[in-house]
């Protein structure tokens, strides 16, 4: 895996996204997550993902999202 830029991120490549969910202060307030798959739509707001299961998408955030991997 290759660390990419955010603003490198295309459709229809895949991408391992290290994300924070819940980013408020305090130590046991942040939540850490990696979702994997094939990207739908970029977007200034937001990146969807494919899920994997059938044609069913998730929304991630750019504010959210730490690092970026090309697989």
């Amino acid at each position: 895996m290759k660390e990419v830029k955010l603003s490198n991120v295309k459709t229809n490549e895949i991408y391992q996204f290290k994300t924070v969910f819940n980013g408020g202060a305090g130590s046991g307030s942040q939540a850490f997550y990696t979702t994997v798959g094939k990207v739908k739509e970029v977007n200034p707001e937001f990146i969807r993902v494919f899920s994997g299961v059938g044609k069913q998408s998730n929304k991630i955030y750019n504010k959210n999202i730490i690092k970026v991997y090309s697989i």
